[in-house]
């Protein structure tokens, strides 16, 4: 319902932040991904161009993370403290 409202305005006003530092057990984790699949395709029918955002904290789960990157969202992160962050073979302090 929010896509479809709000389609069209610029990305650089408004972004979708689909979920704030919550990431699946690893029970419920096949499950989680799929519905989170199921909540972008929705989203991206209503609204191709919108930026869609999931907020981690600052130690995501790497599976998590690459679930939410294959879906084309922007990973975004919370480390409330200096951390170091793997990006490849770098390692940049935050």
């Amino acid at each position: 319902m929010l896509a479809h409202r709000y389609a069209g305005i610029p990305n650089e006003f408004l972004t979708f932040d689909l979920c704030n530092e919550i990431q699946p057990e690893d029970w419920e984790f096949s499950y989680s991904a799929e519905k989170l699949g199921e909540m972008v395709s929705a989203i991206r029918g209503a609204d191709s161009e919108r930026v869609l955002l999931y907020s981690f904290s600052g130690e995501p789960r790497a599976d998590w993370v690459e679930v939410a990157a294959s879906l084309g969202l922007s990973v975004g992160c919370h480390p409330y403290y200096p951390k170091n962050i793997s990006t490849g073979d770098k390692r940049i302090p935050l």
